[in-house]
């Protein structure tokens, strides 16, 4: 097994732990002709992480492409797992791949082994810090231009500041004023507030007058209903009573036409009785006239006593004939 081999195997957990950006380290195997797009897409198409990065150390393994994965881990971002990888240092007691121990030996193979690992160590740990500080030499570089660029900008933001706080003044100044006018708005808020109160009572008031004068209107209502009902059936008994008062005037009419006509009728048999009574009257004077004028005949010594006898009772009998006219005209 070679020394490659064993440090893939010895570090198999900790790579399937900490690797990430597995897409990335196969496409920069396939950049290197290490695997083919299928090999790829086979080892992707195992949902686990773990098992595709078993898959692919058996297949660097398998092809020794130990440095070409060394690069890939690198160039993604996994140098932690490469420091591992190249960092790990045997102890002289091996085990084999049946988990056997064996008796430690010192021979002059192991110690030579055992040196030129070492030796293999030290080199990596110095091209390792030579790289470290280079990059750290980069990043102070990148950080000292970023550093004055933060100075110039914090330099213009301190003068814009400048500027914000003679704003700042300025608007607390105004601020200041507005707040008296608001202590002021506050005084007169509070009045208001006790003026709307004061209408809110007096609103309450009204409400309750309102639903009393509602329910009030809702009783004339019904009533103004009711009488309407009544003067409707009033109304109809009035038409009809007009009606019957029109027959009435009707019939009255007649009744004065009939009493008219009884009246004349009466004064008429009145008239025709009365001048029968008078003619009547008038032939009994005559008759008692021409009486007394056969008794005056006979008898000439009481002529003038019988004239003025005549003359007496005829006296009477005018006045009678007079009156009973007069009664009955």
């Amino acid at each position: 097994m070679s020394d490659e081999t064993r440090r893939l195997t010895r570090s198999l957990s900790f790579i399937k732990e900490n690797t990430t950006q597995i897409e990335k380290i196969l496409d920069k195997l396939i950049e290197d002709g290490i695997i083919g797009m299928d090999e790829r897409s086979q080892i992707l198409a195992n949902p686990l992480l773990e098992n595709q990065l078993h898959s692919v150390i058996e297949k660097i393994i398998r092809k020794q492409a130990y440095q070409s994965f060394l690069s890939a881990l690198k160039t993604t971002g996994n140098n932690h797992v490469v420091d591992k990888i190249v960092g790990l240092h045997f102890p002289k007691d091996q085990k084999d791949n049946q988990g056997m121990n064996r008796e430690k030996t010192y021979t002059v193979n192991s110690i030579e082994e055992e040196g030129e690992e070492k030796s293999h160590y030290e080199q990596y740990v110095k091209e390792k810090t030579l790289e470290e500080l280079k990059l750290e030499n980069d990043r102070l570089k990148t950080q000292q231009s970023i550093v004055r660029e933060q100075l110039n900008e914090k330099y213009k933001k301190i003068q814009e500041l400048k500027i914000e706080v003679r704003n700042y003044k300025r608007q607390n100044t105004e601020l200041n004023e507005k707040l008296k006018s608001y202590e002021e708005l506050q005084v007169r808020m509070a009045g208001i507030e006790e003026e709307l109160q004061d209408k809110d009572k007096m609103n309450r008031i009204i409400e309750i007058a309102l639903c009393e004068r509602s329910e009030e209107i809702d009783r004339l209502q019904r009533q103004c209903e009711e009488l309407k009902v009544e003067s409707e059936e009033k109304s109809e008994q009035i038409s009809y009573l007009s009606g019957q008062m029109e027959l009435l005037k009707i019939e009255l009419g007649k009744a004065s036409e009939d009493r008219h006509r009884l009246k004349q009728t009466i004064v008429d048999m009145s008239n025709s009785m009365e001048e029968k009574f008078v003619d009547m009257m008038s032939a009994l004077n005559d008759l008692k006239a021409y009486k007394q004028a056969q008794c005056e005949v006979t008898t000439p010594r009481n002529s003038s006593s019988s004239r003025y006898q005549y003359g007496r009772r005829g006296q009477p009998l005018v006045l009678a004939k007079t009156k009973y006219r007069t009664q009955h005209k």
